[in-house]
């Protein structure tokens, strides 16, 4: 069995054990694992300068996009709470979500048009990590500016370089919500420490099946980050060093394209 520490921020467990010359990559752009955690870093510090505490509930409603997974870290590892929505559900129950949750920050898509009155937006640039053809492709769609923009604020290279707090792995880190289509929204809540022990049984079940860690392999990522299993399998392939494919919808005819 191979000995990890799943007592740790998720950043900290991914970081110390992942190939960092693996990649992710979205729709033609890659980033190398090395520096997908020097973005994470990064972006730690600049939430911290923005002004989010240790214990602030911030909403994400973004679809499957390397920024998702950069702030998911990032919150969790300046002890803040991301409250996961997908992108799908109406205005009204978004708002009502983040009422019910005590969130007033909210980051969400440039392609996502709702005004969301009254809550303070950070509008992410779906293809800002993408290929060159694919970029151009999605720059053309029509996009909702309105609200501080991530990628001028929040991915600042010159940003003070902040302590980061001590945060318990056992804590709330995440909170996975329903759009309430069956009645009244859920919430779940889910630790670090709860991620990271997901992650520690398969990569030992991986070691005990002659699988040599980390892992040279593949994988197409299809499911939804802003739900628990979609979470859970994203930082899991990334701590076995996967290079992640990373799409935001499944169609079979492009998953069977991109598997080839």
């Amino acid at each position: 069995m191979i000995e990890l520490d799943c007592n740790k921020k998720i950043y900290d467990f991914a970081r110390s054990v992942a190939n960092p010359k693996s990649f992710l990559e979205f729709y033609g752009g890659k980033i190398r694992y090395d520096r997908f955690f020097d973005l994470i870093d990064s972006l730690s510090r600049n939430l911290i300068d923005y002004g989010i505490k240790q214990g602030e509930v911030v909403t994400l409603m973004l679809p499957n996009c390397p920024q998702f997974a950069m702030l998911v870290s990032a919150l969790s590892n300046i002890g803040a709470v991301a409250s996961m929505i997908s992108p799908l559900i109406s205005e009204k129950q978004t708002l009502k979500i983040m009422e019910n949750t005590g969130s007033k920050r909210l980051f969400v898509s440039t392609l996502t048009k709702y005004p969301f009155e009254g809550v303070e937006k950070i509008r992410i640039r779906f293809g800002y990590y993408a290929g060159f053809f694919a970029k151009v492709l999605f720059n053309r769609q029509k996009a909702d500016e309105s609200g501080v923009p991530f990628e001028k604020v929040f991915l600042k290279k010159n940003v003070k370089k902040y302590a980061l707090p001590t945060v318990k792995a056992e804590q709330t880190a995440f909170y996975l919500n329903s759009g309430g289509t069956t009645g009244e929204p859920k919430t779940v809540m889910l630790s670090q420490l709860a991620l990271n022990t997901s992650a520690f049984y398969i990569i030992n079940n991986l070691d005990e099946n002659d699988y040599t860690l980390p892992v040279k392999a593949n994988a197409v990522y299809v499911l939804p980050m802003f739900y628990g299993y979609g979470l859970s399998v994203f930082h899991t392939q990334t701590c076995c060093s996967f290079n992640q494919f990373v799409r935001a919808k499944f169609r079979p005819k492009d998953l069977c394209k991109d598997m080839r």
